[in-house]
């Protein structure tokens, strides 16, 4: 009865909220509360990438390993790495992984400010990763063929990500109402799908990585070695963007964000 009543009075954002507190705690609804997991999960990310980044630095000044543009494009993503996982830690003790109702009020808007942030540092360190790999492609395999489809993706990748980024920046226009307006009844200004635009980043983004594993395959299996030692190379290939990539948590961008944007509070401000 409760939740009909609630969804369908109009009220403002603030006391909806309100309302929505007051009567989960009345109601003795469950409590979602993941901050835990997402702290910990963020923590792990973040120290794993400084290790691995720590290793391949060791190599290089060692001279194992002859420094290339794929070390370059490393370096210029390991500060927007940590600055998402800093994101994660503060949006964490800000209430990510609450129920929205239950973050309190003075914390939403800094809350959504470090969303926007973190939506801006994951796209860029997600996307000099890529360019690392394939640059690292075009340091050590030869076929001319495949250099040119390396080349090729490397473009599609220049061009979408500088796209999403400007979709993110114009989502909401003035920009300052994406962190000030959830208070609005009505929203005011000019509203981009925060959902579609996160998505349509994560579905070519997921379709660029098995694109990206499949392309060293094709090189790798012209390799005249032994099939077990031909299968273990092939192997290193499937985590090699896993070792400075940052662990996204796109369900708690998407809720704040449609809170933000149409004025109907979320279900959770954490991952579900």
């Amino acid at each position: 009865m409760l939740r009909s009543v609630y969804s369908t009075t109009v009220m403002s954002p603030k006391y909806g909220l309100d309302f929505k507190n007051r009567t989960s705690l009345a109601c003795e609804w469950p409590i979602t509360d993941r901050r835990q997991e997402i702290r910990i999960s963020c923590l792990t990310i973040g120290i794993l990438a400084m290790v691995f980044f720590t290793m391949r630095a060791i190599s290089k000044i060692i001279g194992f390993v002859p420094y290339g543009h794929d070390d370059s494009l490393i370096l210029a993503a390991l500060p927007f790495i940590i600055a998402f996982n800093i994101f994660c830690q503060i949006l964490t003790s800000k209430g990510l992984g609450l129920d929205i109702w239950f973050v309190e009020e003075d914390n939403i808007h800094t809350f959504l400010i470090l969303i926007f942030a973190s939506e801006l540092s994951y796209a860029t360190a997600l996307a000099l990763v890529k360019l690392s790999i394939l640059a690292f492609f075009l340091r050590i395999f030869p076929d001319q063929k495949f250099r040119t489809v390396v080349r090729w993706t490397t473009i599609f990748i220049l061009v979408m990500c500088p796209l999403y980024l400007v979709l993110i920046l114009v989502q909401r226009r003035p920009l300052d109402v994406l962190w000030n307006g959830w208070r609005d009844k009505h929203p005011r200004g000019v509203i981009l799908s925060a959902n579609l635009i996160g998505i349509t980043h994560g579905a070519w983004n997921v379709a660029l990585d098995i694109w990206m594993m499949i392309l060293p395959m094709t090189q790798l299996v012209k390799i005249g070695i032994k099939l077990k030692k031909k299968i273990g190379v092939i192997a290193m290939f499937g985590p090699h963007d896993r070792q400075f990539r940052p662990h996204p948590n796109p369900d708690s961008i998407f809720n704040v964000t449609q809170h933000n944007r149409y004025g109907t509070p979320p279900q959770r401000a954490g991952a579900g």
